[in-house]
């Protein structure tokens, strides 16, 4: 990963210098191996399911991630859909394209740590250069710029809405172009949406936990996953990310488990024979599920991204040709012929993606329940544990946190060594299709 930009996007919104990365790379060498990864965020302590849910429930709750300073999420949607979520200083501290257009968009871009004026700015800019935005002449309903905020107050959110609003007003007049900006008051992210979200962003959060956030805490939930995953450009890989991070905690509780009962009395020797059972199945289950997915999604190999491929070539054409066209002083019946054709090539292309994904998640879910049963069936041991080792999970529910939350914290890590190979080979991709939009705007 680029240390550079990791250390800029977590350190500049709280050290709040502009150039932070070079004033403090003066006194720390950053070739160093130990140093030389991504920054860990801090996690979020989770109780343990079953029989020490209810011992760390009220420690668990008082340590839910809570930063004062995060008061908002704005959303920027044109097709390229962004999320940025706002301190209260109106300072950028995460950003996540939402979408894999998204995801082309804010890539290698400058965003964390700049105004909202400013991050706005550097988003239009940026969809202009690669045509999301057209310049000239466009049909209706092009250049619709969706602006939605999520904000713990009314006043907040109207004051954020005009801001943004105006900045991409602003910009969009100094570049010729000519948009249309909707403010959706529907509420992207309401109070039940944001809980969605959150449960989406970190997977061993249950509904009851998110159900008794805060807003700030549940905007701390997501702005914590946008950091982690800020150079995962894939959706899939995104994906892939979570169901292996969940996987990662099940097997932390479910060790820590067993060295309760293997510190406790010999006689329950037989019954940590039967919870290893169970806990080597759950492993392969996960390991299963989490190659399936590998297999059929993220490698360059599956016919999913082989499609995905023809998709972004496609959407390239399309997008190139909509602003030749829109460059035209008067119509050109054969680009508009060829457009058509293009579109609907395009179309096409796009549901044999779409197809190809849901075959691929029907196999997930399938395997999925697989999984859930083999959890089940450790939950309900777990269950029928004898008192002396409910009585020594108990006790030590505070270890079980720290214990998780060590291996939550050493994840990203372990992720990004297992699949550096296609974190880089995605990475590369996404920016020299970026680099090419630019390119075909640019000799138009």
């Amino acid at each position: 990963m680029n240390v550079k930009k990791q250390f800029k996007n977590n350190m500049r919104p709280i050290l709040n210098v502009t150039d932070c990365y070079d004033k403090v790379s003066k006194r720390i060498d950053f070739n160093d191996e130990k140093e030389n990864r991504p920054m860990k965020k801090i996690l979020i302590p989770i109780g343990l399911t079953a029989i020490t849910a209810c011992a760390i429930a009220v420690i668990s709750f008082n340590l839910l991630p809570r930063n004062p300073e995060l008061h908002a999420i704005v959303s920027v949607d044109v097709n390229p859909s962004i999320d940025l979520v706002i301190d209260k200083h109106n300072k950028v501290v995460s950003v996540s394209g939402t979408n894999e257009e998204g995801k082309l968009i804010v890539a290698e871009e400058d965003i964390v740590g700049n105004d909202i004026e400013k991050a706005v700015e550097i988003i239009i800019n940026t969809e202009s250069e690669t045509g999301y935005l057209i310049k000239g002449n466009v049909q209706t309903g092009e250049n619709t710029v969706t602006i939605t905020v999520s904000a713990d107050t009314k006043a907040i959110k109207e004051a954020l809405e005009e801001t943004v609003t105006n900045t991409v007003n602003q910009v969009c007049n100094q570049l010729n172009i000519v948009a249309a900006t909707v403010v959706n008051e529907t509420q992207k992210y309401t109070r039940d949406a944001l809980e969605e979200k959150a449960l989406l962003c970190d997977p061993t959060l249950t509904e009851e936990d998110v159900e008794k956030m805060s807003y700030n805490q549940l905007l701390s939930v997501i702005n914590l996953h946008y950091l982690e995953t800020a150079e995962i450009y894939s959706q899939e890989l995104e994906k892939l990310y979570l169901d292996a991070k969940n996987n990662e905690i099940s097997f932390a509780e479910s060790e820590f488990v067993q060295e309760a009962i293997d510190k406790t009395n010999i006689i329950y020797q037989f019954l940590l024979e039967q919870y290893d059972g169970l806990c080597d199945t759950l492993r392969t289950k996960c390991n299963e599920l989490e190659t399936l997915r590998y297999d059929t999604l993220v490698s360059e190999d599956s016919d999913y991204q082989k499609k995905l491929k023809e998709v972004n070539d496609a959407k390239a054409e399309v997008i190139a040709l909509k602003n030749e066209l829109s460059a035209s002083e008067t119509p050109d019946k054969q680009l508009e012929i060829l457009l058509e054709t293009k579109e609907a090539l395009l179309s096409l292309l796009n549901g044999a993606l779409e197809g190809l994904g849901n075959t691929a998640n029907a196999s997930i879910d399938l395997l999925k329940n697989t999984v859930n049963a083999a959890l089940e069936a450790l939950l309900n041991l777990r269950e029928s544990f004898p008192s002396e080792i409910k009585t020594t999970l108990q006790e030590k529910a505070k270890e079980a946190e720290i214990f998780i939350n060590k291996k939550k914290d050493a994840f990203f890590g372990k992720f990004e060594e297992k699949y550096k190979d296609d974190i880089t080979r995605i990475k590369e991709d996404v920016l020299a299709r970026k680099q090419a939009l630019k390119d075909a705007i640019a000799q138009q």
